[in-house]
């Protein structure tokens, strides 16, 4: 559990997971699941937690996981 935890934080400051890769001795694709995991669950919350009309503020994060996962 805890390279999860480690995966993420080193996403969020913005390392590549080509880069997160070899720390963990995971794969990309494996680091790649477990940002989009995070942002899958970050943006159901959002939309449970925000009113209907709000949830277009999410979307600017979709984007941006689309080009993470992307690259």
């Amino acid at each position: 559990m805890f390279e999860r935890y480690q995966a993420l934080y080193l996403h969020l400051q913005g390392t590549s997971a080509e880069a997160i890769a070899p720390i963990l001795d995971r794969s990309a694709k494996t680091v790649k699941g477990y940002a989009y995991a995070y942002c899958l669950l970050s943006f159901v919350k959002m939309n449970i937690f925000l009113s209907t009309r709000s949830w277009i503020i999410g979307i600017p994060w979709i984007f941006y996981y689309i080009r993470f996962f992307l690259s």
